[in-house]
């Protein structure tokens, strides 16, 4: 607020109407919901000012060499050096890792970082253990692709009721389905209850869900859904809830986006762009704000065609609107089922990528 306050009293010094503005942003600043948005704005001006300073230095230093000896080449020489260094004056950058310097040091911090780092599992044994260290790490983003109907957002439920049962606290962000029926689905797959009569095994089911072993009842927050609007939410919104959710105690482990596709596009850019630069910012918010992120997409209508024998599988080429979606992602995942698997209740899984870890089985 105090940013916004200093930019209208510089902007508008001169105008009389300046204490109806201040009012008016004021109330305006009653409503506002806290974002990322500051951060870049205070770098880009913190560095400029710094530019500039560095310029006036410069030009200050250089009128003093000029006063000395004006004639000597060497003067123009040092005039040259401080004017180039200003012009070279930007934010810092760490120098990066000294390859021959740490080797051994990286294979110690190998040990510790295996038994600190906080896993998070797709709760199938046969997937989990070709996964390096066993499972994902906070900031890294997986996505499972499947047709509508197969299964997508049961497999995403499967995943957050797996890393609950493990003692991570998570946020299950629906933009399809209504916040009782995932909660209704979270019930059947955290106590073994059929989703199709619930309510028949309600009283079973509240002791299930008050004795699970694993989940991390100390928390303020184990566990939250939260719906938005389909294609209304950007990655901006998921960033400024998360904010929001932190005021009320709730540090979330893990984040549940279902899903991409419902997202809202981005606006100038066309859908395939979007998608793909969607999925590159979501990368980029796991890594923010310390998050492992599980997605889902949809693939295209050749894929529909290529499940119907045990032998076709969805792979990369199968992505709607964009192959460039999987570049970002950590770990990719396509669930089939054709008709026959439909009525025996079974289905297959693809391992279209994993970036740690085996791939294309």
């Amino acid at each position: 607020k105090d940013f916004i306050v200093q930019e209208m009293k510089s902007s508008l010094k001169d105008n009389k109407a300046l204490p109806y503005y201040l009012g008016e942003m004021n109330t305006i600043y009653d409503y506002f919901k806290p974002g990322l948005d500051a951060r870049e704005y205070l770098q880009d001006k913190i560095t400029y000012f710094a530019k500039i300073q560095a310029v006036k230095q410069a030009f200050h230093n250089s009128l003093k060499e000029i006063d000395k000896n004006p004639e000597s080449e060497e003067t123009w020489n040092k005039i040259y050096e401080m004017m180039r260094d200003s012009m070279t004056t930007h934010q810092n950058f760490d120098i990066g890792l000294d390859y021959f310097k740490t080797y051994q040091q990286r294979y110690a911090d190998m040990v510790s970082d295996e038994e600190t780092k906080d896993r998070f599992i797709m709760g199938c044994e046969t997937i989990d253990k070709n996964i390096c260290g066993g499972g994902f790490i906070r900031g890294e983003i997986i996505s499972i692709v499947a047709d509508s109907g197969v299964g997508k957002s049961v497999m995403l439920a499967c995943i957050a009721g797996t890393n609950l049962l493990r003692g991570k606290r998570g946020v299950y962000i629906t933009l399809e389905l209504a916040e009782s029926k995932v909660a209704n689905r979270m019930d059947a797959i955290l106590t073994g209850f059929p989703v199709q009569n619930l309510y028949g095994h309600r009283e079973s089911i509240f002791e299930e869900l008050a004795n699970l072993d694993g989940v991390d009842y100390e928390s303020k927050i184990p566990f939250v859904i939260k719906q938005f609007p389909a294609g209304s939410a950007t990655v901006n919104t998921i960033r400024a809830y998360i904010s929001q959710i932190r005021f009320h105690g709730f540090d979330p482990d893990f984040l549940i986006i279902d899903y991409v596709g419902e997202m809202a596009d981005i606006e100038g850019m066309k859908t395939y762009e979007s998608r793909e630069k969607t999925i590159s910012l979501l990368r980029g918010l796991a890594t923010e704000e310390n998050v492992f992120i599980a997605t889902a997409m949809q693939p295209n209508r050749g894929a529909k065609e290529e499940q119907k024998t045990t032998s076709g599988r969805i792979d990369s080429n199968h992505l709607a609107d964009s192959y460039g979606q999987i570049r970002p992602l950590d770990g990719c995942y396509s669930i089939m089922q054709n008709d026959s698997e439909k009525m025996l209740g079974i289905g297959r899984m693809y391992v279209i990528k994993q970036r740690e870890g085996l791939s294309r089985y």
